[in-house]
């Protein structure tokens, strides 16, 4: 079963096969792979526009059987100043198959080859048998313009997986959208989302979660059954008392039954050397505590503290803020009993 050749391949264009984690669906975008409507250029800072439109979180699903696969994509935007996320996670696609369990397994990955002419398989070697559910990841912090699925032509095409009716949006820092990890599957949302039946829309933005009541006003619009906010790494403990209320107001003037869930500060890493680390994290953290304190009895959300986030060992970490791939596992295995409690689903 040797692999085909580039010109006795099929390719079918992602959005044909139903994008996924994509939120406010419907909203013009400038880019059909940008996480943001486009209206909010013009309101939203440089900067947070800039990581908006990285199409961190977004996929497809697909059922196929076939004994290779293959991904090509386009990508624009300086690549951003990270050494701790690898070339695979920042401009990379990364592929999932799912067991006859429902058990999501690895599959393999590839970062931005220099030759797009000579695609490469995504899979070492032929594919198991059978017909199974793909999930296939788009880059975490770059532009993608083009993306498409490449299959031998003597295959059926993949049809798509009808998408969940139901979501989790997920608002937060470069944590959230995936800075640190070597592939795109690895963050921990994208972890998350693998371990649920709601679909997960990753809103993080790099650097730039600084609860805009912009963005506020944004997730207001959506319908989710569940928000989560990560609040602290991109402010300060001031900053958080002052604009923090502010950002629930809003979202509670649309929603006010939806659950939220907010979530504490991480622990840096080299805080066992470093006292200012770990007063800076106490500070965030109590001023968290206090805005929760402040909500009314009836509020419906809830609040959780880690101080283990990345692992008693503090292993869990490349650059003592965000998670490599170990530390993403302990942050989607600490989160998902959490988020299943809160929304009443089964493992």
């Amino acid at each position: 079963m040797n692999e085909p050749s580039s010109p006795s391949l099929q390719w079918i264009d992602l959005r044909d096969l139903g994008l996924r984690g994509m939120a406010w669906n419907g909203e013009p975008r400038e880019n059909p792979y940008d996480r943001l409507p486009a209206a909010l250029k013009k309101e939203l800072p440089e900067g947070l526009w800039r990581q908006g439109i990285c199409s961190g979180g977004l996929y497809v699903d697909f059922i196929a059987d076939t004994p290779w696969l293959y991904a090509s994509w386009d990508i624009e935007g300086d690549p951003p100043n990270d050494p701790f996320t690898a070339p695979a996670g920042q401009t990379g696609v990364d592929l999932y198959g799912q067991n006859e369990n429902g058990h999501w397994a690895w599959i393999g990955a590839q970062a931005y080859p220099d030759d797009q002419n000579s695609p490469a398989p995504l899979n070492r070697h032929p594919l198991a048998a059978g017909s199974r559910r793909y999930r296939l990841y788009l880059p975490l912090r770059r532009r993608t313009t083009k993306a498409s699925l490449g299959l031998p032509k003597e295959c059926p095409a993949p049809p798509a997986v009808p998408a969940p009716t139901k979501y989790i949006a997920y608002y937060g820092t470069s944590i959230v959208h995936g800075a640190g990890v070597s592939r795109a599957g690895l963050s921990h949302a994208s972890q998350i989302g693998r371990g649920l039946a709601p679909e997960l829309k990753n809103l993080g933005f790099c650097g730039t979660a600084k609860l805009e009541p912009e963005m506020a006003e944004m997730l207001a619009k959506l319908d989710p059954r569940l928000f989560i906010i990560d609040p602290l790494p991109n402010n300060t403990a001031p900053e958080l008392t002052e604009k923090l209320p502010r950002f629930l107001e809003i979202l509670r003037h649309q929603r006010p039954q939806t659950p939220i869930l907010l979530l504490g500060d991480r622990q840096f890493g080299d805080s066992t050397f470093l006292p200012q680390r770990l007063l800076d994290y106490e500070e965030k953290n109590t001023a968290l505590r206090n805005v929760f304190a402040q909500l009314p009895e009836n509020d419906p959300t809830h609040l959780h503290i880690d101080d283990n986030w990345y692992g008693a060992d503090f292993e869990g970490t490349s650059d003592a803020s965000h998670p490599n791939d170990l530390g993403a596992s302990h942050m989607a295995e600490t989160l998902l009993p959490i988020i299943r409690e809160l929304l009443d689903l089964q493992e």
